[in-house]
């Protein structure tokens, strides 16, 4: 009862999505941490929406079409959604789950929908339970009824509001919860960072590279990382403003036009820009420009339209040549599916592969450097946390990567300028005070110490660290006071601080400072 009250009530990840945490726990009840198990399920429920996917296509083709037979029809509509490249992220990463549970419901609903239709009432309820499933899966499932409007309309030339009403009353509560979970785990990108410029910017560019990767995928990688750029010029705002307004013009146009192929056009394109309208960069989520997961649902009506246009307009006297080349296409979506699959076999085949795409990708530089460093590779791993840097100079864990690299190989001057970064990010961290203490001390910068001492936070000033440097100080002579004289332990750490700096002795005969232990010091030091 634990765990379902915390799968209710967690906003984990940035995402409400009991269902899929429910889904995760039966996976671990049967399989424990074994990731076989965790991919089975996952490959099982995709299988599951494909299978759903055909049925919904061919109840779809047999509403619009008079054709006896719209199986191959539909097998190629269901094969280039199911063996698209694209799905394989949602498909082969675990954490995806919530894709393709919610993928599941949602194509159950639309055919249970679909049957509803045909006096079957008591179907409209059981589509609609099959949608609120998919919202607790994911929250992507929000633009469901204005998806099965369009169908409405595409099936009879207008729409059936009562039965939509239902359905938008249960989106009610998920506009609350999607947004909170954003907010709640800090997931939403702030306006001060990207403006509305650069935001519809991002939008344009998104639509035409999904566009593109659904009719020829390439370049796929786990993480195509936002750009760090500046304002948008005014003229390129208006023209991605412009761009927008005139191809949602053009999908309603033709989505009214009588031609019933323009017509079915556009009605895809609207369905396909709902399930994208929530993750294309207006309200931006995470640190990718474009992903492919986010085509896992877009993908669904332009299944539709396929098998629709397979069982019409190219189902003429070129229907074997059209049939061959789709056949084609799908052999080599499932080889190119097959080879991306494997790259997500290890962290390094995944980031090799995501580096390969985008080489000044930082969070991809970051990654490999860590897998470098864990392999004892420090060249490589220092030139890849350099080049993450480049990007985002102000990243806590490479320049705390970048600090253990150049301690390990000696390189105290290198190093304070990432420990400089780290204290701005890091204010608290003895840790770090204390490593810039030793560099400053070892490269013999006594004055720029004594100022590093002087502004401590309150909380360390009293640390013995602290003390033996103020010690150490005033022996060579760089200090105004000095702390009390020090035990022979304390002693002791002073004599190895003076060894680390090189001893200097002749500081240390000119002290000007007359305690009576610096000649013990001076004495010990030459010893």
């Amino acid at each position: 009862m634990d765990g379902l009250r915390w799968a209710f009530t967690s906003f984990q990840f940035g995402h409400y999505q009991p269902l899929t945490w429910v889904s995760l726990t039966v996976d671990y009840e049967l399989w424990g941490l074994d990731p076989f198990g965790f991919h089975l399920t996952n490959l099982l429920l995709h299988c599951a929406t494909a299978i759903a996917l055909f049925f919904v296509c061919r109840a779809h083709v047999e509403s619009s079409t008079a054709r006896a037979s719209v199986l191959w029809p539909c097998v190629i509509a269901t094969l280039f959604y199911s063996v698209h490249p694209a799905r394989v992220e949602s498909v082969a990463w675990v954490t995806e789950r919530r894709d393709v549970l919610c993928a599941t419901f949602l194509v159950v609903s639309t055919l249970c929908y679909q049957h509803s239709l045909k006096d079957r009432r008591w179907l409209l309820w059981a589509s609609f339970a099959s949608f609120v499933c998919a919202l607790l899966s994911k929250a992507s499932a929000l633009p469901m009824p204005f998806v099965l409007c369009l169908l409405d309309i595409s099936r009879e030339g207008r729409i059936r509001w009562p039965s939509k009403l239902p359905f938008a009353l249960a989106t009610l509560p998920f506009l609350v919860t999607a947004p909170l979970a954003q907010y709640t785990a800090s997931a939403a990108v702030p306006w001060t960072r990207l403006t509305l410029g650069m935001r519809l910017s991002n939008a344009v560019s998104g639509l035409a590279y999904y566009l593109l990767q659904l009719v020829w995928p390439h370049d796929l990688a786990a993480l195509h990382e936002l750009p760090v750029g500046t304002e948008v010029p005014t003229t390129q705002l208006r023209g991605a403003a412009s761009l927008l307004v005139i191809v949602a013009l053009v999908m309603l146009i033709l989505a009214r036009r009588r031609w019933p192929w323009f017509r079915a056009l556009g009605l895809t394109g609207l369905a396909a820009f709902a399930f994208l309208s929530p993750v294309i960069g207006l309200v931006q989520s995470g640190p990718q420009l474009v992903a492919e997961r986010y085509l896992h649902f877009a993908a669904l009506p332009v299944s539709l339209l396929l098998a629709a246009w397979l069982s019409g307009p190219l189902a003429g006297p070129f229907r074997k040549v059209v049939v061959a080349a789709l056949v084609a296409l799908l052999a080599v979506h499932s080889l190119h599916a097959y080879r991306y699959a494997g790259t997500w076999q290890s962290s390094e085949a995944l980031w090799t592969q995501a580096f390969a795409v985008d080489p000044t990708c930082a969070t991809c530089n970051e990654i490999l450097g860590g897998i470098r460093l864990s392999q004892g590779r420090w060249a490589e791993a220092e030139w890849h946390f350099r080049r993450a840097l480049e990007k985002k100079p102000v990243t806590l864990s490479s320049n705390q990567a970048m600090v253990e690299i150049l301690r390990r190989s000696g390189r105290d001057r290198e190093e304070l300028v990432f420990l400089n970064r780290l204290l701005h990010l890091l204010p608290e961290d003895e840790t770090l005070w204390m490593e810039t203490a030793r560099v400053l001390w070892v490269s013999r910068r006594q004055e720029d110490l004594s100022r590093l001492l002087d502004r401590l936070p309150a909380p360390l000033t009293t640390a013995a660290w602290v003390r033996d440097y103020r010690w150490a100080l005033a022996a060579v002579g760089r200090a105004d006071a000095a702390p009390s004289p020090p035990t022979a332990g304390d002693l002791d750490r002073v004599v190895a601080l003076l060894k680390a700096a090189g001893c200097p002795v002749a500081d240390l005969e000119s002290s000007a400072i007359p305690q009576g232990w610096v000649a013990d010091v001076v004495a010990r030091c030459r010893g």
